[in-house]
């Protein structure tokens, strides 16, 4: 907590080349797909800003249009629940904007991937009804606000967004859950996700569940069993480890 940990890993057959975009939305999407994926490239490896104008959730769209068989694992950066701004390194650069991203190439290089989310949907299906783009101002036609503390109450209201970042909104794409986690609430009452929810689209609440999380950790290690890794790079949202630290 509140240090920065440095990791080194030494590729022997591979090659890694690190490459840096001051501008994060679709059309900086496309570009990378074009421009820096290499025959032998097996995966990228993003981090992004968190607190500015980028706009990842469009840089992924982007991405996939062109190159949707190539794994893109990352994030964006944190700041210790401080929601104020964050940092990104690139070579010699420490730079507040954009993003940084790694490609993995090489013609030996296999790569496997996995995903665990287990917060389990809570309460009744609520619909967007105001918003723009990852700015909600009203749900089932009623604030947000007023929403919050009906369902949360006045203590999770008057800590946001930290208090509600245990208690996202899921919503259900191509039958996978995705979570879009409180970040932000602006003076005129609307609240600011990392991530877009459109007017229409359905949500839930949700929260942790210890007992779910730690066995698909138990399933995922099996998985890795069956195909054993040389290196395993593992990108964690801090609210699982807020939580987890319960």
């Amino acid at each position: 907590d509140n240090t920065i940990l440095l990791a080194f890993c030494q590729l022997e057959k591979s090659v890694a080349k690190a490459y840096y975009f001051p501008e994060v939305n679709f059309a900086s999407g496309q570009q990378v797909a074009r421009s820096i994926i290499e025959a032998d490239t097996k995966a990228c490896i993003a981090f992004a800003e968190s607190f500015g104008k980028g706009d990842s959730e469009a840089f992924i769209d982007g991405f996939n249009t062109l190159k949707p068989d190539i794994p893109l694992a990352g994030g964006n950066a944190a700041d210790n629940f401080n929601f104020s701004k964050t940092f990104l390194i690139y070579e010699d650069q420490i730079v507040e904007t954009g993003m940084v991203l790694v490609t993995l190439n090489g013609e030996t290089l296999r790569v496997n991937t996995g995903y665990s989310f287990e917060w389990t949907q809570i309460g009744k299906e609520l619909t967007i009804t105001k918003s723009d783009k990852n700015t909600i101002y009203e749900i089932d036609n009623q604030p947000i606000q007023k929403l919050y503390q009906h369902y949360l109450g006045d203590d999770v209201i008057h800590n946001l967004p930290k208090s509600g970042m245990e208690f996202p909104f899921v919503k259900i794409c191509d039958e996978i859950d995705v979570s879009r986690a409180i970040i932000g609430v602006n003076a005129d009452g609307s609240y600011v996700y990392k991530g877009f929810l459109n007017e229409g689209e359905k949500v839930r609440f949700a929260i942790g569940n210890v007992e779910e999380i730690l066995n698909k950790a138990s399933v995922l290690q099996a998985k890795i069993n069956e195909k054993p890794s040389e290196v395993i790079f593992i990108y964690s949202c801090g609210v699982r480890k807020h939580f987890l630290q319960k």
